[in-house]
């Protein structure tokens, strides 16, 4: 409980009260500043207490700081249960002059009881309610936390039906456009705070009302495209994101970060798992929409081009060489190699700046990449769809007809 609570208690009551009779209500008013406590508050104390053998002959002040401290987090559950009442409130409001205002004027809606009898791992992840729309008995579905894939909210359709046979609506705070296609192609109907619905058992859906376009990225930022890349080319890979920031040698809140992007455009789902329950492991969908869906976010890797007047070792071929090692395309006049632009410190000292130098010699072209090229590929070249990306904008169609040529033979390209 926080100074301002405490403050607000003892303001309530100004008056000089009598001694508690018991030592729970003295330590309630002594400690923490409140005035008295509900009976139905020192019963729980006082049972916790019991059970802790605080009450016999040897009161030690150990025991003294053990009352203090039941008292402290029960209060702190009792203020985390009103806040959470009151958020569940302010949206149950905003979602029922929604409704009222757009479908049904009489609407109401209430908490649903029937939730008592579905397992417990549904009531963490959503809350349920009830309602009448038009005549249609529906309960409604508030997810508490991020959405879980759809695949995952099908077979918890499956569960819940068991336990009822109204129509079942999820409600959203927000909504990604790759998610709401896929409730729509699988018939789920579903409510967004910002106008979005669609309810096929009252014949409602989007064109009915003004349609939002969900906020999100143009383009992947650098660490956030390797991870893409590397999810496409481990197709059963399954990583929280602490792992995930050992292996790109990150801070796990940029790992999180880098996962909630790919989960919010649709590319990932996960699953909870951990001893504490808390853990989400990520998996990427399937190859062909992964690829279909992710390829619009993507960027060339290149930040810049220079050239060294030596080979350096440890570097992967790349560009117009690296496709003529895939392909039937003859290699280029100058090796061209990619590293990444953390490593330039190591080729500094061969850069060559001479413009005629570089049209009249022969150099390393040296592309300095966004990422490490070496991280997405165990070849002596670049991986296929960076290389792909490098040379999107190429003017000869022949370098364009072999790069889709060699981009055919993977299973997941879409082209």
């Amino acid at each position: 409980m926080n100074s301002q609570t405490k403050s607000d208690s003892v303001n309530i009551n100004q008056e000089i009260l009598p001694d508690p009779p018991d030592i729970i209500s003295r330590t309630a008013r002594d400690t923490f500043g409140i005035p008295g406590l509900f009976p139905f508050q020192r019963l729980g104390i006082s049972n916790i207490l019991e059970g802790c053998g605080f009450f016999g002959d040897s009161m030690q002040k150990s025991s003294m700081y053990l009352l203090q401290l039941v008292i402290y987090h029960l209060f702190c559950y009792i203020y985390n249960i009103i806040c959470y009442i009151c958020e569940v409130l302010i949206l149950n409001n905003i979602l029922e002059n929604y409704l009222k205002k757009n479908i049904d004027k009489s609407i109401h809606i209430q908490p649903w009881g029937g939730k008592q009898k579905l397992p417990m791992f549904l009531l963490e992840i959503y809350d349920f309610y009830q309602t009448v729309l038009l005549g249609q008995h529906c309960i409604l579905i508030m997810l508490l936390n991020e959405s879980p894939g759809i695949n995952v909210i099908k077979k918890h359709i499956l569960v819940i039906n068991k336990t009822t046979d109204e129509n079942l609506v999820f409600l959203y705070k927000s909504i990604s456009l790759f998610r709401r296609k896929s409730l729509i192609e699988h018939r789920i109907p579903f409510v967004v705070e910002n106008g979005q619905m669609y309810l096929p058992f009252l014949g409602m859906d989007l064109r009915m009302i003004i349609d939002i376009p969900a906020k999100g990225i143009d383009t992947f930022s650098s660490s956030t495209q390797m991870t893409f890349l590397y999810f496409l080319y481990h197709k059963g890979l399954r990583i929280n994101a602490t792992k995930l920031a050992d292996i790109l040698q990150v801070s796990n809140m940029t790992a999180s970060r880098i996962l909630t992007d790919l989960y919010t455009t649709g590319l990932l789902t996960y699953e909870i798992s951990g001893k504490t329950g808390r853990s989400k492991v990520y998996k990427r969908i399937g190859d062909t929409d992964y690829y279909l869906l992710g390829s619009r976010y993507l960027k060339n890797p290149i930040q810049r081009t220079i050239y060294i007047d030596r080979m350096v070792s440890d570097l992967l071929v790349a560009g117009l060489e690296a496709l003529s090692m895939v392909s039937m395309l003859n290699p280029p006049k100058n090796s061209i190699r990619a590293i990444s632009k953390k490593r330039l410190n190591e080729v500094n000292q061969y850069l060559v700046q001479d413009r005629d130098r570089i049209a009249d010699e022969k150099h390393v072209e040296l592309q300095v990449w966004n990422y490490d090229p070496l991280f997405l590929s165990n070849e002596p070249y670049v991986d296929h769809l960076s290389l792909a990306l490098t040379l999107k904008e190429m003017p000869d169609e022949r370098v364009v007809q072999a790069m889709e040529r060699r981009l055919k033979d993977e299973i997941w390209y879409t082209g």
